[in-house]
């Protein structure tokens, strides 16, 4: 499922795995991912024991480690010498996220936390300028019924802490913006609350 998938990035991202290579598959030759993974597992010595890493990083060598969901493959490594320094390009995730369409109106990426050393997923720009226009209508033309589908649709949002705080500044907005223009709906802060916990 898409959301164990970002979880395992995040925690692999806190834990020092902050650079990835994208390995995403063409639709035409998704019939190929699970041979691309064993082939990038094997070229990048991935499953290794916890021992085995620790050497490696006393050896100021690079670990590595992959996650897979459907055609999107991420292979992620801390820092230390690489095994393929000539091979695939690489990204930090401190410098440029790692951004993955869930559906056609969920786009989300991995980055970094707003305090500390950890690492978050947010709601993309595109998907957060969506909700905030299509929740604005309903609220300007008193739909309510697609306001609580909008809401239900919130709620179903993995309560990832970067989502949690972009949801909560949505609802500020919007229930400001509605009271400015003398509209009746509003969103109560149990009306947005992430139900998918991410523990």
């Amino acid at each position: 499922m898409w959301i164990k998938f970002l979880k395992d990035i995040v925690n692999l991202a806190s834990h020092g795995y902050v650079y990835y290579c994208r390995a995403d598959i063409p639709e035409r030759k998704a019939s190929r991912v699970k041979s691309v993974l064993r082939k990038l597992s094997q070229r990048y010595q991935c499953g290794l024991s916890k021992d085995q890493k620790y050497r490696r990083k006393k050896q100021g060598l690079a670990n590595y480690e992959i996650k897979s969901w459907e055609r999107h493959i991420i292979v992620m490594r801390t820092k230390g010498e690489e095994l393929d320094p000539c091979g695939d390009i690489w990204f930090s995730l401190e410098k440029k996220p790692y951004d993955l369409f869930v559906g056609p109106y969920l786009h989300v990426y991995v980055g970094k936390a707003r305090t500390g050393k950890k690492f978050t997923v947010y709601l993309a720009r595109d998907t957060y300028r969506w909700l905030r226009e299509v929740l604005r209508e309903d609220i300007i033309y008193n739909r309510n019924e697609e306001f609580q589908k909008h809401l239900k649709w919130i709620s179903a949002l993995p309560a990832f802490s970067g989502i949690g705080h972009q949801i909560q500044q949505l609802r500020k907005y919007l229930n400001q913006f509605s009271k400015t223009n003398r509209h009746r709906l509003r969103i109560k802060a149990q009306d947005i609350r992430l139900r998918n916990i991410v523990s």
